[in-house]
């Protein structure tokens, strides 16, 4: 054998070489490996014998045990210290020393035993020998001092020098200065770089010794190393710098972080009034005592040392260049950083350094010139008050909480040279100066200066003081420290982008940390409240320090009275000694400590609770102020500290008090509870006390038992297993499952499939007779932890777990506990009442009160059995002795409360009524109310027992009524009186709980000292109030600030700067993708969801911030850039008009819009899409898919759904699926001719041939250019490329069927109501469907139910006034009452976070499908993977499911939707329709033919009332349901969407037949009626003043479109819909009829398609003249087709409409223009007129003095007595004709919108034209001449020309008329006019069939023209496209409105009609269609082929290299060889 001492022979090299090996493969082996560390460490006694072989043995222990604490408590002994102490001394070797320092600490934190343990042997001055002593010794110096005027002279100076002394080899003292060993190590001397190496290794672990105030190894090592010496070493420039950096950490260990230095609370919530100040300002807050400025004396040259160094750094152009000095700049940061904690800076010098600190981070690197001196603390706080009211506290936050910076003189950005601009940081820094930056980020998050906000409430709001002083800390607004924060999001080291993330969003939500801190203060006012403030604060400060200095007395097992110095509280304690008796003998340190910690412990649980004479009470009042104080955080630093567990029993002793302090802590109090939760690993042990501490954290709290961990489950179920079946273990479990009287079903389903270790029953023989035993030998006095309880409580925990109506349980805990069993234990004669109460529970919740029947219990004889057993345990009860200190309480208990609760529900269920049992037991029921009513006389009843057997007495007595049992008649009266007088009962208590309620205010008088504490305790509320409206706008405008900043980072930067180029090009957003899902694997929820809420408003529409949020954005934005006005305006990014983004939004989003303002900020020209585009390039889907897949927390996966639905708000195709419109465009062009060749084949062999030389290539080239096209960030491309389908969509499958089984275990039905409709059903079978469920059979219930709320609210008033009166501080306990109040009333009115998250998971699916994406919509049904998710038809399951048919039947639906469900319903009606409008056929069969009752249900939304809700919420039916204000069309609206979408673009009638099989058509009919009469009233009303969709008429609307579709299917609902005119409610259809049109349409498959739609209300506008306009000028084209012209001025027609509704808000306008016509023939009249006038009777003599003739010469001049009536006529004329003008223009523009068409179009208006010099003239005429209105002058020359040019016209036209020109041009026109009227007559102007075409035919010409063709209706159409949200298309509106937008007119039909097409057509287009079809499957065969043979070809590659490799090695197999033969072919 070899020794181990041989193998440092080189004999035995390979040896050594082994054993190295073997433990490098353990240590891999064992990296980040838990089970693989356990397994290693129990061999670790073996490892450590081989230590210093150099066979790696301690290389291996200590990776084993670096940072795992678990191994180093455990395995670490002193005996394993001792050997790593002796290989010190035998080796002298560095690395020793550092496998010492790594045993200290783990994951940054100590380790108390361990170091314990190493100051024991390391500094046992036996060991002196191994360490190197430090000393300061005096030295002679000599330098030079230069005089002026002299000449150098040599002066010799004393100074003291640090020096080294150790003990070299031969165990001699050597010694040499610091600085000499530094210089010689320097210059290559080894001796002395080893002693230097050795003395650093030697100040690490001396570092991690102190580390956490290890006071053991301070008070031993600081009395050598002191403040001095230490700073002397490390501003020492000559020493290394890691030395330095030694030095440093030492300094930070040894003497900052050490008492009596505490850490600066930066807010205290606790606050005594009357200490509070009116005012503070920075000086105030700087002010400290005495003691603590001795303390930052002594510590003065060391902060000048960090403030020096850290200038020094900042001063060189690269920070960080230097690697060696990069340590001590880590270590002087991080010194900083407590120095700050400390609070050893003031609020000047903390600004000044934090500016350093900025600088070095900054990457914009500026020549900066760093004063010397400091400045003067009064000059930069002088008269700067910062708390003057409310708005100061809002703008002190922007400039001062978290915000680096402070006033050191920079040069300006502007002025910077460009040499100084440094280009970002290397892309690979090392992990040292990455946590140098995490260090200054920890820096700047260090609330520190805002306490000066948060903890001064008088004085900071006084109002009518606005003025406030702003601080600008980094001389640029904020833009540095913005700066830094971004660049440093984007290095690649996740510690530090988090960092730099929580920093930046602290930075923009001051304001609203600020009122959260404001929310949180607690006033004490009362003298108690003063008492006990004081009374903690000293106990916690004297428990802190004890707990600090705990190894210093702590029994160690040396004995319990060791000496201890400078224990806390030691003068204290020597002063009392001295006031005792010198006869006593002085109790020593360690005891007293024990006493101390053990008296503060009690004080403080007395605090938490209050001692009744039965029940504990909790004081959340004490409670708070506790928590606020911090006490729950000392306790939990005892409990850590390390003790003798089985000896020292008095520390045993503590932390049992420990413990029930902290259970009393957080008794009844969630925030205590939530406080505790955080620190749950510390209890995660198998100690009782931690079991009992874990049920009072979760106990009662819903949000925390719903929320846990599995692994904490598992915990105490291994517990169990390991450590004995201990009934607290037991309690926790049952915690954990029932809170706040909800029932958790995860915990439920995680408690049932435990080990089976846990489970002990006593089912078979033997073990049952050990029960029975068991329950003889304790029937009177039971152990806590005897097996029987704990048996008894195992039921009991799985009676819990069955509450609930879980099924899953049910069925689980039926096979563990069988009815037979049950029935055995509890009717045996010896079952004590403990194990019936168990045993019955568990009965009444897995038996009884279960969601399915079990019909073992209402068929067999078990429940009879146990009631005879009843029956005996209630005479026990009875007969039980009246006293009560002998009685048998917990008999009494199973009684009262467990046998009546089994009997209530056992005869109310409804299960039992269908039982035939009863008949044959009516003696055994009667004798059970017997019994039970002799309970209810029992004077030993307590007011809850007593309601629970009345309750049973009214249930017996109402079966056997209903049952027809005969009941004696003594009984039955007795029954009816006690009824009788239980409601006198209720009316005399409630009366006088009222009269206490109205003289509670009397009584408060008395209470002055109560009112007063009340009055500022209700003032401070009113602040708080205050104070969150003012917040509320600035808050929301500062986050909106962070949204701008995000979309645009770079202008932060310096131009032609990395990090600008970097952001530029969307390097900030992706690192913020990417860092997210960081997030969410290192479990950083709230920082991920932040991410996420940010990412998703960058996508939402800007919201108002009033003027004040207005301003503050203003502010900051011209804070952070300044100058810098990039294009455009916030606006113009975030206006998109789709609303706030909230979860599942009822409403679609609208079209997009924007809105204008002032230039500002803007985050660019960028539309919705844009933004959304932006976001998906830089990974945000990918970043959605992932957290969707990997989410395990709700709030995660809520968020992430929500930031999904903000991506694909308003249909974006591009984040949907970009294959839709390239396929769309290549694959259906190139189907279409081949569906042309396929025409001229006509046999399968050349169709065969076709495929393969023609569509296979042509598929292959097409496929593969559309794959290249695709963006690779496309939800549909991310999920089949990287094949994450399946898991993608199981995550929405379960939850989706969790979610119903959910709805099925928590919906409440009143079951007497079922009764009654069941009854109400059989005895009105004939009556119709319909009448039943209007039959008012609910009111009483109502009635009932309205008394009872009013009685409640009474009873809560009174009772709130007694308990205000009683317990003021508990009642006025501010912020908490009434918030948790709030929260459970709320609670109570929603749903399940399992239901409530259907909402926005079902929008997101529907917005997947939205633009009716057809690859998106057949993926949701099959996903083509092994396991498909089909969530169309779990989506149809999910609505039968919450409309409750599930569990009943249609007419059960209104009991099911309340205002709880009404928008989920909504949205998943809106879903569904999504899957099925395109139209998706597949789909549309899916939800047809489901099983379910989904068509049923839909229906029934339309049919059906739903009463309960409307009459209890019609605000909802009105507000979000979208339908009408009566409660019948709550979701008719949507339902009927629905149900058009099934049916949409179908040829057959399958599914119409399908929903018209239980749907009645005069039911239909009778809705369609119903909604326009409600429409009427609220159009009266006023309420329907605009055209609202979900108006009840529109709504009406809808079901009339609904069922003209369905009447082609059913000649009786086709008759309805005829108007007939004398019935009522005819107006209704024929409305409706009016206003619906038809067209036909093209499809692209060329095939015809009928569209019924409704139309718009804004095709009411178009004028008559335009239409005949229209129908009488549109020219045909070269085809003889009018559409194209008709299509081209459709635009024209939608504007002028557009128009015309604009000037429907102008009367007067309208008016003119009404009457065109009229003024128009006015016009021509009056013309005619004047013109006469003028020709004949100008000039008119003696009125203006001319007597020439007129026009016609001297004989037609009139008489001179006529002139003067001429002329008057004249005058009167002239204005007439020019207002006249006037008034036709204004109402020709007024008709044709003239000045809305812009300025070239009014300039090519011949028209408009004509008319206004029509207006000229007639103006020119009225003022210039009259001669204008005939073109006239009065000149000689003109007049010449006038009478030439008038005979030369009438000779022309002589000549015309002679030569016949005239006559034919008229003739001409003539013919062509009776030709277009001829076309127009027998041409329809859509198709241009001829009248001939439809001889004959089913259908006529006329009816064709009007109802099939109506070119009205296809123009209405056209606008119902254009006015039409996009979102809301359906799948013929979205297919047209393409189509328009491409131009292409193909949609129209040419020369086709439906009614003309014959069968033979008909089969021509099915076999067309059947050809599409089977082409379609060869294209998928020829991929499916393509993918096979690449898969092939990767196979037959990966076998060659195989080969290959084979070949390096040997001859390959013939096999290889045959392959490889095989290959070429």
């Amino acid at each position: 054998m070899l020794r181990l001492e041989e193998l440092g022979d080189q004999r035995h090299a390979p040896f050594r070489h082994i054993c190295r090996l073997c433990y490098r493969v353990l240590r891999h082996s064992q990296q980040d490996y838990r089970k693989n560390q356990e397994y290693i460490a129990k061999q670790f006694g073996f490892m450590q014998k081989q230590i210093g072989y150099d066979v790696l043995a301690e290389d291996t222990i200590t990776a084993l045990l670096h940072n795992n604490r678990k191994l180093l408590e455990k395995h670490i002994t002193a005996a394993e210290i001792d050997t790593f102490v002796s290989l010190v001394r035998k080796n002298r070797e560095p690395r020793f020393l550092d496998y010492l320092s790594d045993l200290c600490v783990s994951m940054n934190k100590s380790i108390p035993v361990t170091q314990e343990l190493i100051c024991k042997a390391v500094l046992n001055p036996a060991n002196a020998d191994i360490l190197i002593e430090t000393k300061l010794v005096l030295s002679r110096f000599e330098f030079e001092e230069v005089s002026s005027g002299e000449n150098a002279l040599d002066v010799g100076e004393d100074e003291e020098e640090v020096w080294l002394f150790w003990r070299d080899s031969n165990k001699e003292i050597r010694s040499k200065s610091i600085r000499e060993l530094a210089q010689d190590a320097k210059e290559g001397q080894k001796e002395d770089r080893d002693v230097l190496s050795y003395y650093r290794y030697q100040l690490n672990l001396f570092a991690r010794m102190c580390l956490d105030r290890q006071y053991l190894a301070i008070n031993e090592i600081s009395g050598q190393l002191d403040v001095d010496l230490i700073l002397r070493c490390m501003s020492d420039e000559n020493l290394p710098y890691d030395l330095r950096a030694s030095f440093c950490r030492l300094m930070l260990h040894m003497h900052v972080d050490r008492d009596p230095q505490e850490q600066v609370t930066p807010v205290k919530y606790a606050r005594l009034w009357s200490e509070i100040p009116s005012e503070i300002a920075i000086d105030d807050y700087d002010s400290s005592g005495t003691s603590k400025d001795e303390i930052k004396e002594r510590f003065a040259q060391t902060m000048e040392f960090v403030e020096e160094y850290l200038r020094d750094v900042v001063c060189q152009r690269f920070p960080f260049s230097d690697k060696e000095k990069n340590k001590l700049t880590f270590e002087v940061v991080n010194l900083a950083r407590n120095l700050i904690y400390f609070g050893f800076y003031n609020f000047c010098d903390l600004l000044r350094l934090t500016k350093i600190l900025l600088a070095i981070l900054d990457c914009v690197h500026i020549t900066t010139i760093f004063p010397i001196t400091k400045m003067a603390k009064g000059e930069e706080s002088k008269g700067s008050n910062v708390m003057r009211s409310i708005h100061g506290v809002g703008e002190l936050m922007t400039q001062v909480v978290l915000r680096g910076g402070g006033f050191l003189p920079m040069t300006p950005l502007a002025a910077a040279p460009e040499g100084n601009v440094k280009q970002s940081e290397p892309e690979k820094e090392d992990i040292l100066v990455m946590d140098t930056k995490l260090k200054i980020i920890e820096i700047l998050q260090e609330p520190w200066t805002s306490n000066i906000l948060k903890n001064k409430l008088r004085g900071s709001l006084e109002e009518g003081n606005e003025e406030n002083t702003p601080l600008d800390l980094d001389d640029h607004g904020g833009r540095t420290f913005l700066r830094v924060l971004l660049h440093l999001t984007m290095h690649d080291y996740p510690p530090l982008v988090s960092g730099a993330l929580q920093l930046l969003f602290r930075h923009f939500s001051q304001r609203q940390e600020v009122l959260q801190a404001f929310k949180q203060v607690q006033l004490l006012v009362t003298s108690q409240d003063v008492d006990n403030y004081k009374q903690i604060k000293q106990d916690l400060d004297q428990l802190r320090s004890i707990v600090e200095k705990s190894e210093l007395w702590v029994y160690k097992g040396q004995g319990p009275d060791e000496a201890m110095d400078s224990v806390p509280g030691e003068n204290e304690h020597k002063k009392k000694e001295e006031g005792h008796s010198k006869s006593q003998k002085p109790e020593s340190t360690s005891s007293y400590n024990y006493r101390v910690v053990k008296e503060i412990l009690l004080r403080l649980s007395k605090l938490c609770v209050q001692e009744g004479a039965s029940v504990r009470k909790s004081r959340k009042q004490q409670q708070r102020l506790l928590r606020n104080m911090g006490a729950h955080a000392v306790v939990l630093e005892l409990l850590q500290i390390p003790y003798e567990k089985a000896e020292d029993t008095r520390m045993q002793e503590i932390m049992k008090l420990a413990h029930e302090f902290l259970q009393n802590f957080c008794a009844g109090n969630q925030q205590n509870q939530a406080l505790l939760h955080k620190h749950i690993n510390l209890f995660l042990n198998p100690g009782i006390l931690e079991a009992v501490t874990m049920q009072h954290i979760f106990m009662n709290n819903f949000q925390l038992c719903s929320e846990i961990n599995e692994r904490v489950v598992q915990h105490f179920v291994h517990c169990i297993e390991t450590h004995g079946r201990n009934v607290q273990y037991i309690k926790f479990l049952q915690t954990i499952v029932k809170a706040e009287g909800k029932f958790i079903k995860k915990c439920q389903d995680m408690l049932v499939n435990a080990g089976e270790d846990v489970l002990v029953f006593y089912n078979d023989r033997a073990s049952f007779q050990t029960l029975v035993q068991m329950m003889r030998s304790e029937r009177d006095r039971m152990d806590e932890n005897s097996p029987l309880m704990y048996h008894i409580h195992l039921v009991e925990l799985l009676a819990v777990c069955t509450e609930g109506k879980n099924v899953y349980t049910e069925i689980k805990c039926n096979s563990l506990l069988p009815l037979d069993d049950i029935v055995r234990v509890v009717t045996h004669e010896d079952c004590i009442p403990e194990v019936k109460i168990a045993y019955i529970n568990f009965l009444n919740h897995c038996y009884v009160d279960t969601e399915v029947e079990m019909k073992e219990i209402y068929t067999s004889n078990h429940m009879w059995k146990l009631f005879e057993n009843f029956l005996v345990d209630i005479c026990r009860a009875c007969n039980n002795t009246s006293d009560r200190k002998h009685a048998d309480s917990i008999l009494e208990k199973y009684v009262t409360e467990i046998v009546m609760s089994i009997v209530t529900t056992f005869f109310s269920s409804p299960f039992s009524d269908q039982s035939t049992t009863l008949q044959t037991r009516q003696p055994v029921f009667v004798q059970l109310l017997q019994g039970v009513f002799r309970v209810y006389h029992c004077n030993w009843l307590m007011p809850s027992q007593k309601a629970s057997v009345e309750s049973c007495i009214r249930v017996l007595s109402d079966v056997a009524k209903s049952r027809a049992i005969a009941i004696p008649v003594d009984l039955d009266s007795q029954v009816n009186n006690l009824f009788l007088k239980s409601h006198n009962i209720v009316q005399k208590t409630a009366m006088n709980w009222r009269m206490t309620a109205r003289n509670a205010a009397r009584r408060d008088s008395v209470l002055a000292a109560s009112r007063d504490y009340r009055n500022i305790i209700e003032r401070l509320q009113d602040i708080v109030s205050a104070l969150e409206d003012r917040l509320r706008p600035l808050v929301q405008a500062e986050l909106s600030v962070l949204v701008d900043v995000l979309h645009r980072p770079e202008l932060l930067f310096p131009e032609n700067t990395d990090a600008r180029r970097k952001c530029e090009s969307g390097g900030f957003i992706c690192k913020l993708i990417k860092h997210t899902k960081q997030l969410l694997e290192e479990n950083e929820e709230k920082l991920c969801i932040k991410v996420l809420q940010t990412l998703r408003e960058m996508m939402t529409k800007d919201r108002g911030y009033g003027e004040k949020g207005e301003a503050l954005r203003q502010v900051l934005v011209n804070r952070y850039y300044g100058n810098v006005r990039p294009a455009g305006r916030r606006e113009s990014l975030t206006s998109f008009g789709n609303g706030p983004l909230s979860a599942g939004a009822a409403g679609k989003a609208g079209p997009a819009g924007g809105s204008s303002g002032s230039s500002s900020m803007s985050r660019g020209e960028m539309s919705l899409a844009d933004v959304q585009c932006h976001l998906d390039k830089e990974g945000a889907s990918n970043l959605v898919i992932d957290l969707i897949m990997n989410a395990t927390s709700d709030r995660v996966f809520h968020e992430s759904i929500l930031l999904a639905i903000a991506l694909l708000e308003g249909g974006n195709t591009t984040i949907q699926i970009p294959l839709d419109a390239r396929r769309r465009n290549g694959v259906t062009g190139f189907v279409d001719v081949m569906l042309c060749w396929f025409f001229l084949f006509h046999s399968l062999e050349t169709m065969n041939e076709f495929v393969q030389v023609v569509v296979a290539p042509s598929l292959k080239m097409m496929e593969s250019s559309v794959v290249m096209s695709l963006p690779m960030h496309s939800f549909f491309c991310r999920l089949t490329e990287d094949k994450k389908s399946e898991k993608f969509f199981k995550v929405f499958y379960d939850r989706m069927k969790v979610a119903q089984q959910e709805i099925k275990a928590t919906v409440t039905v009143n079951t007497s109501d079922l009764g009654n409709k069941k009854k109400d059903e059989d005895s009105d079978r004939d009556v119709p469907n319909r009448k039943r469920v209007r039959e008012p059979m609910a009111q009483i219930t109502e009635e009932v139910r309205d008394q009872l709320l009013e009685a409640s609210a009474a009873t809560r008033k009174a009772y709130n006034a007694y308990r205000r009166e009683a317990d003021p501080e508990e009642h006025y306990s501010p912020g908490e009452g009434a918030q948790a109040a709030a929260d459970k009333s709320k609670d109570d009115l929603e749903m399940s976070a399992v239901i409530s998250i259907m909402q926005p998971i079902l929008r997101f699916l529907q917005l997947l499908c939205e633009n009716h994406n057809r690859d998106l919509q057949n993926f949701l049904r099959c996903q083509n993977n092994k396991t498909n998710y089909n969530l169309v038809c779990e989506t149809l399951q999910f609505l039968d499911c919450i409309c409750g048919s599930t569990t009943g039947g249609l007419g059960l639906l209104g009991l099911y939707i309340n205002e709880k469900n009404v928008a989920l319903i909504n949205q998943t009606l809106e879903s569904l329709t999504e899957y099925c409008q395109g139209p998706c056929h597949e789909n549309q069969n899916c939800i047809a033919t489901h099983e379910s009752n989904g068509i049923d249900i839909i229906t029934a939304l339309i049919l059906n009332d739903i009463n309960p809700l409307g009459k209890k919420r019609m605000d909802l039916v009105l507000e979000l349901k979208a339908s009408a204000c009566f409660v019948q069309f709550t979701f008719a609206n949507n339902a009927s969407k629905l149900l058009l979408a099934i049916m949409e673009s179908r040829h057959d009638s399958e599914n119409a037949e399908r929903i018209l099989y239980n749907m009645r058509p005069k039911e239909l009919v009778e809705v369609i009626k119903k909604a326009y009469l409600q429409g009427e009233v609220e159009f009266e009303d006023g309420e329907n003043g605009e055209d609202v969709a979900a108006s009840p008429r529109n709504v009406g609307h809808n079901i009339y479109i609904l069922a003209h579709q369905l009447a082609r299917h059913n000649k009786e609902l086709q008759n309805m819909l005829k108007p007939g005119g004398q019935i009522e409610g005819d107006e209704a259809l024929e409305f409706y009829a009016k206003h619906t049109a038809q067209i036909e349409i093209v499809r692209s498959d060329r095939t015809m398609e009928q569209i019924v739609f409704p139309v718009p209300s804004i095709c009411e506008f178009l004028t008559k003249e335009s239409k005949l306009r229209i129908y009488y000028t549109t020219e045909r084209d070269e085809q003889g087709s009018k559409i194209n012209d008709f299509f081209l001025k459709s635009e024209d027609l939608f504007n002028e409409m557009n128009w015309q509704k604009k000037l429907r808000a102008q009367p007067f306008l309208y008016w003119c223009a009404r009457n065109m016509s009229f003024w128009s023939s006015i016009s021509f009249n009056l013309a005619v007129l004047m013109n006469l006038l003028v020709a004949f009777f100008y000039p008119f003599k003696g009125i203006r003095g001319g007597i020439s003739p007129g026009l016609l010469g001297t004989a037609a001049t009139p008489d001179s007595k006529y002139i003067p009536v001429l002329w008057n006529s004249w005058d009167a004329q002239t204005p007439m004709q020019v207002c006249n003008k006037i008034i036709f223009l204004m109402s020709f523009v007024g008709n044709c919108g003239t000045f809305t068409r812009g300025y070239k179009a009014m300039i090519m208006d011949v028209e408009f034209l004509y008319h206004l010099l029509y207006l000229l003239i007639c103006a020119l005429g009225l003022f210039v001449h009259e001669f204008f209105y005939s073109l006239l002058e009065p000149l000689f020359a003109a007049r010449v020309i006038y009478d030439l040019l008038f005979f030369f016209m009438v000779i022309i036209i002589v000549l015309n008329l002679i030569f016949g020109v005239i006559i034919d041009t008229f003739a001409d026109l003539r013919s062509e006019k009776q030709k277009k009227e001829e076309i127009l007559k027998t041409t329809c102007f859509i198709c241009g069939l001829e009248r001939d075409k439809f001889d004959n035919k089913t259908v006529t010409f006329e009816e064709h023209i009007k109802e099939e063709h109506n070119m009205w209706h296809y123009l209405c159409f056209i606008v119902l496209v254009k006015v039409k949200d996009s979102t809301e298309y359906t799948g013929p509106e979205s297919y047209v409105a393409e189509m328009i937008k491409e131009r292409n007119l193909d949609w129209f039909p040419r020369m086709r009609a439906m009614s003309l097409v014959s069968s033979d057509s008909e089969g021509e287009q099915n076999e067309l269609r059947n050809l599409q079809e089977k082409l379609e499957s060869t294209m998928k065969l020829v991929t499916n082929l393509s993918g096979q043979l690449s898969e092939l070809k990767d196979q037959m590659t990966e076998q060659r290299k195989q080969k290959q490799r084979i070949g390096l090695l040997g001859h390959p197999p013939p096999v290889n060889v045959n392959l490889q033969q095989q290959q070429p072919a």
